[in-house]
Protein backbone atom coordinates (compact mmCIF):
# COMPACT_ATOMS: atom_id res chain seq x y z
CA UNK A 1 0.00 0.00 0.00
CA UNK A 2 3.05 2.26 0.67
CA UNK A 3 4.18 1.76 -2.60
CA UNK A 4 0.64 2.58 -4.12
CA UNK A 5 0.93 5.61 -2.21
CA UNK A 6 4.24 6.80 -2.77
CA UNK A 7 3.82 5.84 -6.71
CA UNK A 8 0.49 8.29 -6.60
CA UNK A 9 2.30 11.31 -5.10
CA UNK A 10 5.37 10.92 -7.81
CA UNK A 11 2.65 10.95 -10.50
CA UNK A 12 0.69 14.09 -8.98
CA UNK A 13 3.60 15.82 -8.35
CA UNK A 14 4.77 15.64 -12.06
CA UNK A 15 1.56 16.64 -13.59
CA UNK A 16 1.17 19.12 -11.25
CA UNK A 17 4.40 21.07 -11.74
CA UNK A 18 2.95 24.21 -11.99
CA UNK A 19 0.14 24.12 -9.81
CA UNK A 20 -0.91 26.91 -7.41
CA UNK A 21 -0.97 25.22 -4.10
CA UNK A 22 -0.04 21.87 -2.51
CA UNK A 23 -0.21 18.67 -4.79
CA UNK A 24 -2.57 16.66 -2.48
CA UNK A 25 -4.32 18.44 0.39
CA UNK A 26 -7.48 20.16 -0.84
CA UNK A 27 -9.07 23.44 0.77
CA UNK A 28 -12.01 21.49 2.60
CA UNK A 29 -9.33 19.43 4.00
CA UNK A 30 -7.65 22.65 5.10
CA UNK A 31 -11.31 23.78 6.57
CA UNK A 32 -11.53 20.52 8.41
CA UNK A 33 -8.02 21.52 10.13
CA UNK A 34 -8.96 24.72 10.73
CA UNK A 35 -12.32 24.22 12.60
CA UNK A 36 -10.18 21.68 14.88
CA UNK A 37 -7.36 23.89 15.81
CA UNK A 38 -7.46 26.91 17.88
CA UNK A 39 -6.30 30.12 16.84
CA UNK A 40 -3.10 30.04 18.91
CA UNK A 41 -2.31 26.41 17.44
CA UNK A 42 -3.12 27.14 14.26
CA UNK A 43 -0.31 30.17 14.51
CA UNK A 44 1.80 27.77 15.72
CA UNK A 45 0.82 25.43 12.66
CA UNK A 46 1.60 27.85 10.19
CA UNK A 47 4.56 28.80 11.62
CA UNK A 48 6.04 25.58 12.07
CA UNK A 49 5.30 24.69 8.63
CA UNK A 50 7.60 27.77 6.73
CA UNK A 51 10.80 25.55 8.39
CA UNK A 52 11.88 22.57 5.97
CA UNK A 53 13.93 21.10 8.99
CA UNK A 54 12.37 17.81 10.20
CA UNK A 55 12.42 18.89 14.11
CA UNK A 56 10.32 21.40 15.14
CA UNK A 57 12.58 24.67 14.65
CA UNK A 58 14.28 25.68 17.90
CA UNK A 59 12.90 29.90 16.65
CA UNK A 60 9.37 28.52 16.34
CA UNK A 61 8.16 31.40 18.91
CA UNK A 62 9.83 33.96 17.46
CA UNK A 63 8.42 32.82 14.48
CA UNK A 64 4.88 31.97 15.41
CA UNK A 65 4.68 36.07 16.46
CA UNK A 66 5.23 37.39 12.60
CA UNK A 67 2.01 35.46 11.75
CA UNK A 68 -0.59 37.78 11.32
CA UNK A 69 -3.70 37.52 14.35
CA UNK A 70 -6.34 39.26 11.77
CA UNK A 71 -6.60 36.20 9.95
CA UNK A 72 -8.72 33.17 10.25
CA UNK A 73 -7.02 29.95 10.78
CA UNK A 74 -8.21 28.88 6.93
CA UNK A 75 -7.24 32.02 5.74
CA UNK A 76 -3.45 31.51 7.36
CA UNK A 77 -3.51 27.72 6.24
CA UNK A 78 -5.05 28.96 2.12
CA UNK A 79 -2.20 31.98 2.28
CA UNK A 80 0.49 29.45 3.38
CA UNK A 81 -1.05 26.49 0.55
CA UNK A 82 -1.00 28.64 -2.35
CA UNK A 83 2.38 31.02 -1.27
CA UNK A 84 5.71 30.06 -3.29
CA UNK A 85 8.61 28.84 -0.94
CA UNK A 86 5.98 27.97 1.85
CA UNK A 87 3.26 25.27 0.84
CA UNK A 88 2.98 25.89 -2.98
CA UNK A 89 4.53 22.42 -4.35
CA UNK A 90 4.81 20.62 -1.04
CA UNK A 91 2.64 17.47 -0.31
CA UNK A 92 0.70 16.93 2.55
CA UNK A 93 3.46 15.40 4.60
CA UNK A 94 5.05 18.76 6.31
CA UNK A 95 2.26 19.48 7.90
CA UNK A 96 1.51 15.57 9.12
CA UNK A 97 5.02 16.10 10.28
CA UNK A 98 3.89 19.53 11.97
CA UNK A 99 0.78 18.22 13.55
CA UNK A 100 2.65 15.23 15.14
CA UNK A 101 4.80 17.42 16.92
CA UNK A 102 2.11 19.39 18.11
CA UNK A 103 0.80 16.90 19.76
CA UNK A 104 -2.08 16.78 17.00
CA UNK A 105 -1.97 13.07 16.48
CA UNK A 106 -5.36 12.33 15.41
CA UNK A 107 -5.58 15.63 13.33
CA UNK A 108 -2.32 14.33 11.88
CA UNK A 109 -3.64 10.70 11.71
CA UNK A 110 -7.13 12.09 9.85
CA UNK A 111 -4.58 13.92 7.11
CA UNK A 112 -2.92 11.42 6.32
CA UNK A 113 -5.81 8.65 5.42
CA UNK A 114 -7.80 11.60 3.62
CA UNK A 115 -5.25 12.22 1.07
CA UNK A 116 -3.90 8.85 1.01
CA UNK A 117 -7.23 7.30 0.08
CA UNK A 118 -7.76 10.28 -2.48
CA UNK A 119 -4.39 9.59 -3.87
CA UNK A 120 -5.63 5.80 -4.43
CA UNK A 121 -8.74 7.59 -5.75
CA UNK A 122 -6.67 9.60 -8.19
CA UNK A 123 -4.34 6.96 -9.25
CA UNK A 124 -7.15 3.88 -9.69
CA UNK A 125 -9.16 7.08 -11.78
CA UNK A 126 -5.87 7.19 -13.81
CA UNK A 127 -5.16 3.96 -14.47
CA UNK A 128 -8.58 3.15 -15.34
CA UNK A 129 -8.22 6.00 -17.91
CA UNK A 130 -5.08 4.88 -19.33
CA UNK A 131 -6.37 0.98 -19.92
CA UNK A 132 -9.73 2.42 -20.95
CA UNK A 133 -7.53 4.15 -23.76
CA UNK A 134 -5.16 1.25 -24.77
CA UNK A 135 -8.56 -0.45 -25.00
CA UNK A 136 -9.87 1.69 -27.48
CA UNK A 137 -6.56 1.79 -29.11
CA UNK A 138 -7.31 -1.86 -29.78
CA UNK A 139 -10.71 -1.64 -30.64
CA UNK A 140 -10.07 0.50 -33.33
CA UNK A 141 -7.04 -1.21 -34.77
CA UNK A 142 -8.91 -4.83 -34.43
CA UNK A 143 -11.39 -2.80 -36.77
CA UNK A 144 -9.01 -1.72 -39.16
CA UNK A 145 -6.81 -4.96 -39.15
CA UNK A 146 -8.55 -8.30 -39.66
CA UNK A 147 -7.30 -10.60 -37.53
CA UNK A 148 -6.91 -14.02 -38.35
CA UNK A 149 -8.88 -16.35 -36.86
CA UNK A 150 -8.21 -20.59 -36.24
CA UNK A 151 -10.89 -22.34 -37.33
CA UNK A 152 -11.43 -25.97 -35.87
CA UNK A 153 -11.27 -28.43 -38.45
CA UNK A 154 -12.20 -32.59 -37.11
CA UNK A 155 -9.65 -34.95 -38.36
CA UNK A 156 -11.91 -37.52 -38.71
CA UNK A 157 -13.68 -35.37 -41.46
CA UNK A 158 -13.88 -36.53 -44.60
CA UNK A 159 -13.17 -33.76 -46.99
CA UNK A 160 -13.56 -33.40 -50.83
CA UNK A 161 -9.34 -33.32 -50.91
CA UNK A 162 -9.60 -37.03 -49.39
CA UNK A 163 -12.47 -38.13 -51.78
CA UNK A 164 -9.61 -36.46 -54.37
CA UNK A 165 -6.85 -38.66 -52.61
CA UNK A 166 -8.56 -41.47 -52.39
CA UNK A 167 -9.77 -42.23 -56.00
CA UNK A 168 -6.02 -41.75 -57.05
CA UNK A 169 -5.36 -44.33 -54.82
CA UNK A 170 -7.48 -46.70 -56.17
CA UNK A 171 -7.29 -46.02 -59.84
CA UNK A 172 -2.95 -46.67 -58.59
CA UNK A 173 -4.05 -49.74 -57.00
CA UNK A 174 -6.65 -51.38 -59.84
CA UNK A 175 -3.14 -50.46 -62.62
CA UNK A 176 -0.87 -52.30 -60.30
CA UNK A 177 -2.80 -55.08 -60.12
CA UNK A 178 -3.74 -55.12 -63.50
CA UNK A 179 -0.28 -55.21 -64.98
CA UNK A 180 1.17 -58.36 -62.22
CA UNK A 181 -2.13 -59.96 -63.51
CA UNK A 182 -1.62 -59.34 -67.21
CA UNK A 183 2.48 -60.43 -66.80
CA UNK A 184 1.43 -63.48 -64.82
CA UNK A 185 -0.71 -64.40 -67.46
CA UNK A 186 1.49 -64.01 -70.38
CA UNK A 187 4.46 -65.76 -68.51
CA UNK A 188 1.81 -68.65 -68.53
CA UNK A 189 1.26 -68.48 -71.88
CA UNK A 190 4.86 -68.33 -72.87
CA UNK A 191 5.64 -70.67 -70.55
CA UNK A 192 2.88 -73.47 -72.14
CA UNK A 193 3.37 -72.82 -75.64
CA UNK A 194 7.09 -73.19 -74.88
CA UNK A 195 6.05 -76.63 -73.59
CA UNK A 196 3.62 -77.60 -75.82
CA UNK A 197 6.60 -76.62 -78.45
CA UNK A 198 9.09 -78.93 -76.91
CA UNK A 199 6.39 -81.81 -77.18
CA UNK A 200 5.94 -80.91 -80.65
CA UNK A 201 9.11 -81.52 -81.67
CA UNK A 202 10.22 -84.22 -79.32
CA UNK A 203 6.81 -86.41 -80.99
CA UNK A 204 7.87 -85.86 -84.36
CA UNK A 205 11.51 -86.67 -84.22
CA UNK A 206 10.12 -89.78 -82.94
CA UNK A 207 7.76 -89.99 -85.86
CA UNK A 208 11.10 -89.98 -87.99
CA UNK A 209 12.76 -92.41 -85.85
CA UNK A 210 10.03 -94.84 -86.00
CA UNK A 211 9.73 -94.35 -90.34
CA UNK A 212 13.32 -94.58 -90.44
CA UNK A 213 13.32 -98.28 -88.53
CA UNK A 214 9.96 -99.53 -90.19
CA UNK A 215 12.17 -98.70 -93.82
CA UNK A 216 15.31 -100.38 -92.30
CA UNK A 217 13.16 -103.52 -92.17
CA UNK A 218 11.17 -103.78 -95.01
CA UNK A 219 14.34 -103.36 -97.01
CA UNK A 220 16.02 -106.09 -95.24
CA UNK A 221 14.58 -109.10 -96.11
CA UNK A 222 15.33 -108.22 -99.83
CA UNK A 223 18.99 -108.01 -99.42
CA UNK A 224 18.58 -111.39 -97.76
CA UNK A 225 16.34 -113.10 -100.39
CA UNK A 226 19.29 -112.07 -103.32
CA UNK A 227 21.99 -113.65 -101.26
CA UNK A 228 20.11 -116.60 -100.27
CA UNK A 229 19.24 -116.84 -104.61
CA UNK A 230 23.19 -116.62 -105.53
CA UNK A 231 24.27 -118.75 -103.44
CA UNK A 232 21.12 -121.04 -104.18
CA UNK A 233 22.22 -120.91 -108.03
CA UNK A 234 26.26 -121.11 -107.12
Amino acid sequence: MKILFLLGVTRLEKNLENCFATIDINSSELKYLSDHLTSEECRKLVAAAHFNSYDLPTALSEAELKISKDLSCFELLLHWNSSPGEGKGRSHELLERRLRQLDKKELADWLGNKVFDQVGKDLSHALGDEFSTEGNDTFALEDLIELPTEKYEDPTEWTPMDSVLFAILSILVFATTTVVCLSFCMYIIKKFKAKRKQKSSTKYENQELLYYSSSESIESPDVMTSESRSDFQS
